[in-house]
This record gives C-alpha cells, sequence and structure tokens, in this order.
C-alpha cells in the first residue's frame, strides 16, 4: 500500500513539474533573463577503493526559480552511486529516467547562491577517474530550472572529478620491520632444531 502510494506521489509531482514546465515555457517571452551555475563540492577529489564520499550538488540561482530538473552522468566502473538527499528547501521529484533528478520550489521560490541541490552519496570501487557531469535536455519540460515569472534561466554547468587510487602501499618500516621479524622467527626455529638433535644424541 505504502508502495503505492509512494509510486503516486512520484507520479503527481513528475506531473507537476513538467506542468511548471509548459506554462514557464508559454510565458517565456516576457520572462527577465536570469542565469544558474551549477557546480559539484568537492570539485575535485582522490578516494581508495573502498572510501565511501559525498559529492555536493550545488546552484548558484540569479532569479528565483520554482523548480528544477537536471541529469548525472559519471563512471558507473570507478564509482557507485549509493543514493541520493533532496536539499531542504526542495521537494524531491522523480524523473522518468534513472538518470534524471529534481526538485520543486516549497512553499516559495528560491533563488540565492550555494543552494543545495541534492547530496550524492557515492563509494570508490576502482581505480581510475570520472568526471562528474550535470545536463539537461531542452526538449524535456521537466528539466532545466523553471523562473517564477515564467521562462526558463540560462544554464551553465562545472564539472566535478573524482580519482580512485588502489589499496595504499605498505609503508617502508612496515615492510623492514617484517623482514626482520621473519629473520628472527627463522633463526629461533634454526636453533630450537639444533638443540633437540641434540638432547637426541645425548639420550642416545
Amino acid at each position: 500500500m505504502m508502495h503505492r502510494i509512494m509510486k503516486q506521489r512520484n507520479g503527481l509531482c513528475s506531473r507537476l513539474a513538467t506542468a511548471i514546465g509548459v506554462v514557464a515555457l508559454a510565458t517565456g517571452q516576457t520572462a527577465v533573463a536570469a542565469t544558474v551555475s551549477i557546480t559539484f563540492a568537492p570539485d575535485a577529489a582522490t578516494y581508495q577503493i573502498g572510501d565511501s564520499f559525498i559529492v555536493n550538488w550545488i546552484a548558484d540561482i540569479s532569479s528565483p526559480v520554482v523548480g528544477w530538473g537536471l541529469d548525472l552522468t559519471f563512471d558507473s566502473t570507478v564509482v557507485a552511486l549509493n543514493g541520493t538527499m533532496i536539499g531542504p528547501i526542495w521537494f524531491p521529484v522523480a524523473g522518468s529516467e534513472s538518470d534524471d533528478y529534481g526538485g520543486l520550489a516549497f512553499p516559495n521560490a528560491v533563488s540565492g547562491s550555494g543552494v543545495l541541490l541534492t547530496s550524492l552519496s557515492f563509494t570508490a570501487i576502482a581505480p581510475g577517474s570520472t568526471n562528474l557531469s550535470a545536463s539537461f535536455d531542452p526538449l524535456n519540460f521537466a528539466e532545466g530550472f523553471a523562473l517564477e515569472q515564467g521562462g526558463f534561466a540560462d544554464l551553465t554547468f562545472a564539472n566535478g572529478s573524482v580519482a580512485v587510487n588502489p589499496g595504499p602501499e605498505p609503508a617502508p618500516v612496515i615492510l623492514v620491520a617484517s623482514v626482520i621479524v621473519g629473520m628472527l622467527g627463522l633463526r629461533f626455529i634454526t636453533r630450537l632444531r639444533r638443540t633437540s638433535s641434540s638432547l637426541k644424541c645425548r639420550s642416545s
């Protein structure tokens, strides 16, 4: 029952986002020019295999918007997306595709610098590097940033990047210590065998 309610709610939100986009497109000729810059924070970072980390999707929004929708692309052979958490001032919207993310401004339109769109939780799974890229489909009315006064904002994007290194190499001190312990152990075993052989000879 709960799954059905959630599915209906997501469908309603998706249709509402599309409706907002259609209205924004229809009134776009009277809209004030506006820009939105989308970035990732941190914009570049390096991790080890197995590390879990958070990347925030950030927007600088010059004029109030009523909702947004974006696509996210990355190399899934290098990092795995564990989940997302929408920013606190947005109501989450489920897209029609797995790489769609979006939110509706509720209860008021949103503008400002450093606005959190969503937090992305990843795990580093293999050595390599990947870009984190945001984009949108201009033919999809549920994507882009719909302005409160109508129309859509002009978007600029800055990619993020993630590098994944193999597991840490053993430190030189640890390697030397391991060799010394191994040599001492070998000497102890050799001496123990000689002592045992000597005792056997005496008893005979």
